[in-house]
């Protein structure tokens, strides 16, 4: 009713009232089409030909940039400091570091800080590598893309894969597992199709 009295417009997942909409002797309606690729609409399509309707598609919307307009919340609950940036030489690979150190503002030698999920998704990977230690990756979608987040070298996981997180949960706990001089979390922002190449990641 919202759609019909303000846009002139209606909305159905239904062939017989799309057909019965169009049907009514109204010589402005149309139909349109949505998503006109999937195998679902081939229905709607042939009946829209075979009773002579006008109709139009709407495609798909093209997959964007996820970062466009991306706001992260915050790593770690307490002030913390970035202790080695994005490209600061390595001694490995193309010799950059693939992502952010941070660490916690005057905190102990061995913190029990959280590590926070900096933005809604789900767990792809919670396991223990040789560099990274003990990580925690997520997935997110926007702008119709995926893209990861990675939270490296903690002492302990507190998620496992398939568990839906939100910006702000509790990942793990700041640690200095895997190739580390001291404790801190190394966080890596991965986007496929996107950005800079020949980065080591797994």
């Amino acid at each position: 009713t919202h759609a019909w009295d303000n846009y002139g417009r209606t909305t159905t997942h239904s062939l017989d009232d799309m057909i019965r909409m169009l049907s009514g002797g109204n010589q402005d309606s149309y139909a349109i089409l949505a998503y006109p690729t999937e195998a679902s609409q081939g229905e709607a399509k042939q009946a829209l030909q075979a009773g002579g309707y006008r109709w139009v598609e709407w495609p798909e919307p093209v997959p964007g940039n996820p970062l466009e307009g991306l706001r992260l919340s915050h790593i770690l609950p307490y002030r913390y400091m970035l202790t080695s940036p994005f490209n600061a030489p390595r001694d490995y690979a193309n010799g950059l570091h693939e992502g952010c150190d941070y660490d916690v503002i005057g905190g102990l030698p061995d913190n029990k800080v959280n590590v926070l999920c900096t933005y809604d998704g789900v767990v792809d990977r919670s396991l223990k590598n040789g560099d990274y230690g003990e990580y925690v990756r997520i997935l997110h979608t926007r702008n119709g893309s995926p893209f990861y987040t990675r939270y490296a070298h903690l002492d302990a996981r507190f998620v496992v894969v398939g568990n839906v997180v939100k910006a702000g949960d509790a990942l793990g706990e700041i640690g200095a597992t895997g190739r580390v001089t001291g404790e801190h979390v190394h966080f890596n922002l991965e986007v496929p199709g996107y950005g800079l190449r020949n980065y080591v990641v797994d």
